[in-house]
């Protein structure tokens, strides 16, 4: 299987690495189309394969709930990998991967929240121990310490 970092689901990788071949078929199969004539021989033959594959690619889409175009230019993207060399992988928004992201901003928040809350006692704490430390420094007479 390549390496598909921002795709975080397993069944979304798996489908990008099956669907592949078909793909690859699809992108020969178009161009090979779009070179002929309605009435030359193989024409309707080559637009039902196009279809064909368009239909494996839908069904596959369908499972994950995703739209065709987009579990496509997944694959799109996982096939020019190579080319890219060292740019960036575009990212797609999927289902999956608003839900993921949203389960890590509310983990986020509560992390920001627990950590706010320990500074609040943290510093609540200083305070004390700031206020306890001057009363005793003045139960020993010595003045002009800041209070």
């Amino acid at each position: 299987m390549s390496d598909t970092p921002t795709i975080e689901c397993p069944d979304t990788r798996q489908a990008i690495e099956d669907l592949r071949g078909a793909v690859t078929e699809l992108r020969c199969r178009s161009a090979r189309l779009s070179q002929m004539d309605e009435r030359q021989r193989g024409y309707q033959q080559e637009r039902r394969a196009i279809g064909d594959l368009n239909a494996r690619i839908r069904m596959r889409a369908e499972k994950l709930a995703l739209t065709p175009e987009t579990l496509l230019q997944l694959v799109l993207d996982d096939l020019n990998a190579k080319a890219r060399r060292g740019r960036p992988t575009p990212t797609r928004v999927t289902p999956l991967t608003l839900k993921d992201d949203i389960a890590r901003s509310l983990q986020r928040i509560e992390d920001a929240r627990a950590a706010k809350q320990a500074a609040m006692a943290e510093e609540k704490a200083a305070l004390e121990h700031h206020v306890t430390m001057i009363q005793r420094a003045k139960a020993y007479g010595l003045q002009g310490l800041a209070a």
